[in-house]
């Protein structure tokens, strides 16, 4: 009963139109993180978006000729038969997505990639979610006819993956690429405002695991210590927003429910007393404070979010931890940037004290990275500018 009346619900508030979509050479796959997209190089295309998750959909079109396609495609379900019909009436010589682990997304590359060029732009980093899939021996194959990755050592993730990559170019990080451009056009100051920045890690994780967060639970109190003795400015960038901060349909609300869970995580992992600390010193997410916070902290600490990564090309400096016994979970680059296991809290501060000590410039000189290996960055816009160029080639 209650799928009949979500049929129902979801009748009523999609608006239905009896026309085909119009003809358009570029389409995205998922509207989600529609925003980033539309302020980087979509602005120089026209395009289609399709629709893919079910509590996002505004429209659905129904017109004769996307009946008839359905039908004659309803072999692989309803659903993939009107995405089928969808993208046979947008005709598209190009399919892009930024969800370059969509199963969906994957599924239709490998039904029509003969026809249109597909193009995955990489969201977020891969290498735990693929090490992951082999610790509970999850087999789920993704084809992947271009991937535009982050870097070059995310050649080494999908490496012995399950993961089939036809062609891959190296564009750096959209989202940060993005968070660039609003500095420039804003005008916003860089300047240092905190010592330390922790990275709120709550709802990154791909699996529900009890140790990978009290891992970050562990790792959030070791930095909030280390602050308070050192008397230090402290940030807690988190991670999630509120729902009311999005765009998305009224319906979508109870599925995006991060900030709640974040912020009862918080409330129930941490004494009064840290709770007080740590909202004190919360930073709320928008589109742009997690970036804001690490650029403006002398050190970041995080577990895997992608952000560690991406402020390399800042050059900022920056320690990364599993505390969790899953080397799953372990930063990809070792030395004085990572602690890939648990710690004692001296030896975690010991490790701090000898970051702050070293320049910027010497802690990446003790790293020993080749230039673009961690994240590709050759300036603000360069990752747009690159995907708007591997876009004119197949158009």
């Amino acid at each position: 009963m209650s799928k009949i009346f979500y049929i129902l619900k979801f009748i009523i508030e999609v608006k239905i139109t009896l026309f085909s979509p119009k003809q358009r050479d570029l389409l995205i796959y998922d509207n989600t993180s529609i925003e980033v997209l539309k302020k980087t190089f979509l602005s120089k295309f026209e395009y289609f978006v399709l629709e893919d998750r079910h509590y996002l959909i505004t429209k659905i079109y129904l017109s004769p000729k996307i009946i008839i396609n359905v039908i004659k495609n309803i072999k692989y379900g309803i659903k993939k038969a009107y995405k089928i019909s969808i993208i046979k009436c947008v005709n598209p010589k190009v399919i892009i997505t930024f969800i370059h682990n969509s199963e969906n997304f994957s599924f239709f590359a490998k039904l029509l990639s003969n026809k249109i060029h597909f193009l995955a732009i990489q969201n977020g980093n891969s290498y735990h979610k693929i090490r992951e899939d082999e610790y509970h021996n999850v087999k789920k194959k993704y084809y992947i006819p271009h991937m535009l990755k982050l870097g070059h050592f995310d050649d080494e993730s999908f490496k012995n993956s399950h993961w089939e990559i036809k062609k891959s170019d190296y564009v750096g990080s959209l989202r940060f690429d993005s968070f660039l451009d609003d500095v420039k056009k804003k005008n916003i100051n860089l300047e240092k405002k905190y010592d330390l920045c922790i990275l709120s890690d709550i709802g990154a994780w791909e699996i529900n695991e009890d140790n990978i967060n009290d891992g970050f639970r562990d790792l959030t109190k070791y930095a909030l210590r280390y602050a308070t003795e050192k008397n230090l400015k402290f940030a807690v960038a988190l991670k999630r927003r509120e729902s009311k901060s999005f765009n998305f349909p009224e319906r979508a609300m109870k599925y995006i429910q991060g900030f709640r869970h974040e912020q009862a995580w918080y409330e129930n992992n941490f004494s009064e007393e840290e709770l007080l600390f740590l909202k004190k010193n919360f930073v709320y997410n928008n589109s742009i404070s997690s970036y804001m916070c690490a650029i403006q902290s002398e050190v970041t600490i995080g577990g895997i979010s992608t952000i560690l990564r991406e402020i390399t090309a800042y050059n900022k400096k920056f320690l990364a931890c599993n505390f969790t016994d899953n080397d799953a979970y372990n930063f990809p680059v070792k030395g004085i940037c990572s602690i890939n296991r648990k710690c004692s809290y001296e030896e975690f501060s010991n490790r701090l004290d000898e970051i702050f000590k070293l320049s910027n410039s010497n802690f990446f000189k003790s790293l020993n990275l080749t230039k673009n290996y961690i994240i590709e960055y050759e300036g603000i816009n360069s990752t747009t500018n690159r995907i708007q160029n591997i876009i004119r080639k197949y158009l």
